[in-house]
């Protein structure tokens, strides 16, 4: 079991608000506590092992949910990470010696077995 943020009611009674410019919705979400996946150590097997059990449960249990927002492109979704992370890969900056060629190894793992079979 986990337990996820859960979004407040504004003032004004709405789970969202504008920005100022109204460039970009926000909301305020309740506090979980923890530590971050970023901030944890180490990153071992049986760490990601069961970030990506409960990843596959959380898209197990929502393959059927159906909204007009979840048409839109994501940048985290698992259809376009080739795009996105083919995208950003020059921009990588401070990263320790030979993880640039690490990640293009996966990308181009990725694309050639991942993707393929996802089509």
């Amino acid at each position: 079991r986990f337990t996820v943020p859960t979004p407040l009611l504004l003032k004004n009674g709405s789970h969202t608000m504008r920005t100022t410019g109204g460039g970009h919705l926000c909301r305020l979400l309740t506090y979980q506590q923890g530590v971050p996946l970023a901030d944890f150590s180490p990153h071992d097997a049986t760490l990601l092992g069961r970030v990506g059990r409960v990843i596959g449960h959380v898209t197990s249990a929502l393959c059927w949910f159906v909204h007009s927002g979840a048409e839109r492109a994501i940048v985290w979704s698992m259809e376009r990470c080739g795009e996105v992370i083919g995208a950003h890969l020059g921009h990588m900056s401070g990263s320790q010696e030979g993880d640039t060629e690490v990640i293009k190894r996966w990308l181009e793992r990725y694309t050639n077995v991942i993707e393929p079979k996802m089509r």
